[in-house]
């Protein structure tokens, strides 16, 4: 792996050490050119999970398997804080949004 720009007050960027020289120079410049750049690696601003499970997309307020869900997730975020985030989303979309209305109401 070689940095782009070097890892500082962490920020860097990261490409392949294959990673074409001509290609470099043109992502130097499109990201030079960039005024503003929004990142969300952890899903705390801009993920539509937390939007989609507040409105009980995929099924309903009063599904018994929803109310279980959040009992755990509430139970595993006590327990284990934000790491338990992903696996409790993960669970989410194997339990209520595995079926094609659910996926056409998220469109």
């Amino acid at each position: 792996m070689r940095y782009l720009v070097q890892q500082n007050k962490k920020i860097w960027v990261a490409v392949n050490e294959h990673f074409p020289e001509d290609a470099e120079q043109e992502l130097r410049r499109r990201t030079n050119a960039v005024q503003t750049w929004f990142f969300d690696l952890d899903e705390t601003h801009a993920s539509p999970g937390k939007k989609i499970i507040k409105r009980a997309l995929g099924t309903n307020f009063f599904s018994p398997r929803y109310l279980g869900w959040c009992a755990k997730t509430v139970w595993n975020l006590a327990r284990q804080g934000k790491a338990a985030e992903s696996d409790r989303w993960q669970a989410y979309i194997n339990n209520f949004l595995r079926e094609q209305k659910a996926l056409g109401k998220i469109d």
